[in-house]
Parts: C-alpha cells; structure tokens; sequence
C-alpha cells in the first residue's frame, strides 16, 4: 500500500487502493551444505570391562560422508550435463563451498552403477512393450573417439543409451533386436 502520493506527496494512507502493478523477483535460496558431524561416545562397561560405543542415528551409519541428494546431484551432473569431474569438483567447491576429489566423484557414481544396472533391464522392458516409438541419434566425443547417444522413446517411457563408435552390438546388448533393427535403418538412411 502506497503512503504517500508520489506527485505532490499528500498522504494516501486512508484512500481505497486497488493493485496498480504486479511482477515476480526470483532469487535462490543460499546453497548451503547441511554438514551433521557425527560423535559417538563409548567407554568401559563397568560390569563385563569391554569396550562399548553409542550406536549411530539412524541414517547416518558409518560409511560414504555423502548423503542421497548430493549423490544425485553428482550423478545428474556428471551423466545428463557432461560434466567432467575436473570440473564437477571445481562446480562443487565453487557452490556448495565442499572441496569433494575427483576420486571420491568416481567413489560416489560407482557406489551408484548397480542401481542404474538392475533398474536399466526393466526400463528396456517398459519402452520397449510401448506402442508409439520414436528415436534420436546424436554424436559426441569420448575419449577421443566418436560415440554416439541414442535416445529411443516410446509411449511409457525414455531411454538413453551411449554406443560406441556407431556399434551394432553394443546398442543390441542394451535393447535387444529392437535395437540392431533400429541402428541398421539409421545406418541405411545416412
């Protein structure tokens, strides 16, 4: 509500006021790491003289310092956006202000690999049952070599598959004859 009039500066304050003008500021939140340091205290048990510890809270075991949202934030990164993990880590330190290495990225996407292997069957299955279908094909580089992404969807669902140089038989490994029929056909039409 306006308290003064902006042309002679009289006093608006009681005077009906409808909305004039309306828009958005969009700003983020800090991006913050929400860090929970662990202690678990132990001692000597009086009666048996063993050592004993605390057990931890649950969900924050031992093992990997990183939690489910930043593995996904790192497999999102590194997989959907192509980033290397130089720079991965460098995006990492320079945002979230956590000095992660490159080697403990490597540890964080192969702790995730058997996810993404039991789940990548069952994808295969659900897009490949689907009644519409349609396929897109792109290049990339790889370690110096040619490779290509081959995206295939279908009614129920998407599926992104890295081939190596154009490979028939790795496409067929990932999505079965559906496949080989596809990578041939595309073949043909270049």
């Amino acid at each position: 509500m306006a308290s003064a009039c902006q042309h002679c500066g009289a006093d608006v304050s009681g005077v009906p006021q409808i909305i004039c003008q309306a828009y958005d500021h969009v700003e983020i939140a800090e991006i913050k790491p929400d860090i929970t340091r662990v202690s678990l205290s132990g001692g000597t048990c009086p009666c048996c003289a063993k050592r004993f510890k605390a057990s931890p809270p649950q969900g924050l075991e031992p093992g990997s310092p990183f939690g489910p949202n930043l593995r996904a934030l790192v497999v999102y990164l590194r997989f959907t956006q192509g980033i290397s993990f130089e720079r991965l880590a460098k995006l990492l330190s320079d945002i979230l202000g956590l000095e992660i290495s490159e080697g403990a990225l490597v540890n964080m996407l192969e702790a995730a690999r058997h996810a993404f292997a039991t789940q990548t069957p069952l994808s295969a299955a659900r897009l490949l049952c689907a009644t519409a279908m349609e396929s897109e094909r792109t290049s990339r580089n790889q370690a110096g070599q040619e490779a290509c992404n081959a995206v295939m969807k279908k009614f129920h669902g998407l599926m992104l598959g890295g081939f190596g140089k154009r490979s028939v038989c790795h496409a067929a490994s990932a999505y079965g004859n559906f496949a080989v029929a596809l990578e041939e056909s595309t073949m043909m039409e270049q």
